[in-house]
């Protein structure tokens, strides 16, 4: 779930050789094929090959269908006005999922070529978007195989012990095809690392550590403790979880007697596959701590397996991000956390970009997406995908109280992939101003995108996982509890007659930021390969703008329209 510098930054000889010849066959068999996304980028160190799948085997295709280019620079007009604090005439006015499938619908020509391909494949339990803009069917590994041109096998984490099926080398669809798709999942794309730290105790003995973070805790420390939803609420808080990541009803039932008995809310809904005997850390802390910050705000847990009981192999995140793009306005969570990351030079940049499209569509609609900035501490030499979209809220991770001071895991540091954004140049400048322009080496320019933009509690947090009190920390701690907050935020907007927050960074760096409406963290700060940075007054690349201070954060939002 977290970034990792051991990423393969490009692919190796033997791939691109492997790749060239298997063009040559394609053009020497009549068919003129295309690679798409460019070179297989090699596989994680923490990935070994360990066998291949049977060839019967059943595999779901989850095409990204490009979608239309004009419509893409009004979505990014309209996100970034609408989500503009300054821009009074349409801050908050959020679009309908109508108008945000009209201007990406991806053409007819390309719905028809992608949808004929898969059905000579064979694919079976064909299914659109509305957009058009994703396709999925399911064929079989050998089918799969011969649609794409190149082979899967079987390879095994080191860290988790999962097992998941991806392309050896690069692949390639008829040219014809080629020219309408961004991406094919599952291809090369491989699952986030994920860390796990920690002890555990008994939950029916009683057992609480001496020390340590609680959801009571952090609705004190950030001025929160009375916040909680309304009987009968609109508003929607989601965690999205991935890769054989399931919590326990049990669990969380115990974690709420544990440590939130007074809250009313305590199931949340549940889309997708959960395997309630074999519960995850990750999903655990995420819905845990989501739902008990968040107190009495109706929640969602998404669950995107990498491959579901009596389902195919799919690619989870495309998968994920298809299914939300159907959700109807209603139903569409207002706030949603991720907790998992890449290093963004181990990500093809046309598969960043679409993902950032993605949440786009959703910032569009008036959700907020908050992603965890890693666990590496300063960056090296790259950013953290998602977490270096400029549409989503980077959260690091900060420890101790009065005063809180930075995480030395703390992801943060300048995105290689986008660039600065204007909201955030005031902030940035005047950071390099003051710790006299550090990072300008040949490893640290800082002209992209900076993160994190805020940050949370991170280190100790206590957690129920298979009846036992667990001790975890991370920047995955973080995420969901700045999402508890925002989604507070949220419930007093909507307690008013007004709309949800949607995208909040430019909020936070021309308003809340330097108004000092965040706790601001000033000790402590983040070690990474080369360079350890400090904190600094306002803005900095180890805590953003700090931590979240509710009530001065909700007084704020309601004076927006």
């Amino acid at each position: 779930m977290f970034k990792s510098s051991s990423f393969s930054r490009m692919a190796t000889a033997a791939t691109l050789v492997a790749t060239t010849a298997s063009a040559h066959a394609a053009e020497s068999s009549g068919l003129r094929r295309v690679v798409v996304e460019g070179p297989h980028p090699g596989v994680p160190a923490w990935f070994s090959r360990t066998g291949t799948p049977g060839s019967e085997q059943r595999i779901e295709l989850t095409i990204a269908v490009k979608q239309n280019a004009e419509g893409k620079q009004i979505l990014e007009k309209e996100v970034n006005r609408r989500s503009d604090p300054d821009n009074l005439a349409y801050y908050g006015k959020w679009l309908k999922k109508a108008e945000v499938d009209a201007l990406l619908h991806a053409s007819d020509t390309a719905v028809e070529s992608v949808t004929r391909w898969l059905v000579a494949g064979g694919a079976t339990g064909i299914t659109r978007s509305d957009a058009g803009d994703f396709i999925s069917g399911t064929v079989t590994v050998a089918e799969a195989e011969q649609m794409m041109g190149s082979h899967f096998h079987l390879y095994t984490s080191a860290h988790s012990g999962q097992s998941v099926m991806r392309l050896n080398q690069s692949y390639m669809l008829p040219a014809d095809v080629a020219e309408h798709v961004d991406y094919v999942g599952p291809s090369w794309h491989f699952p986030k690392k994920r860390q796990q730290r920690g002890t555990r105790s008994k939950v029916d003995q009683g057992v609480t550590p001496d020390f340590g973070v609680t959801p009571d805790f952090l609705r004190k420390l950030y001025n929160a403790e009375n916040a909680v939803g309304r009987p009968g609420t609109k508003n929607i808080i989601a965690v999205a979880s991935f890769l054989d990541q399931y919590y326990s009803p049990s669990d969380l039932a115990m974690f709420f007697k544990q440590f939130a008995p007074s809250a009313k809310i305590t199931v949340p809904t549940v889309f997708g596959p959960n395997k309630a005997s074999n519960p995850g850390d990750e999903a655990s802390l995420d819905i845990q701590y989501a739902m008990s910050v968040a107190r009495d705000i109706p929640a969602q847990f998404w669950s995107t397996s990498g491959q579901q009981p009596h389902n195919p192999e799919n690619e989870p995140f495309s998968k994920w991000l298809m299914n939300v793009s159907m959700v109807a306005d209603d139903d569409l969570f207002k706030s949603v956390s991720i907790s998992y990351g890449d290093p963004e030079n181990g990500v093809y940049k046309p598969y960043y970009d679409r993902v950032s499209t993605e949440i786009q569509k959703l910032g569009a609609r008036g959700v907020t997406v908050l992603a965890s900035s890693g666990d590496d501490g300063f960056y090296a030499d790259d950013g953290t995908f998602p977490a270096g979209i400029e549409y989503l809220t980077s959260v690091g991770a900060t420890m101790q109280s009065n005063p809180e001071v930075a995480a030395g895991f703390s992801g943060g540091g300048w995105s290689s992939y986008v660039k600065r954004p204007s909201w955030q140049d005031e902030a940035v400048s005047q950071y390099l101003n003051e710790t006299n322009n550090q990072h300008n080496t040949k490893y640290h320019i800082p002209t992209g995108r900076g993160g994190p933009d805020v940050s949370a509690q991170g280190v100790n947090f206590q957690i129920v996982q298979n009846g036992m009190v667990a001790d975890v920390s991370g920047t995955s701690c973080s995420a969901p509890t700045f999402n508890g907050i925002v989604a507070l935020l949220n419930e007093a907007r909507l307690a008013a007659g007004k709309s949800t927050l949607g995208p909040i960074n430019q909020l936070l760096y021309k308003e809340a930021g330097p108004k000092g409406l965040l706790n601001d963290v000033t000790k402590g700060g983040n070690g990474g390969p080369g360079l350890s940075i400090s904190t600094a007054k306002g803005w900095d690349p180890v805590t953003g703008f700090g931590t979240p201070n509710y009530e001065l954060l909700k007084q704020y939002v309601l004076s927006l329209p």
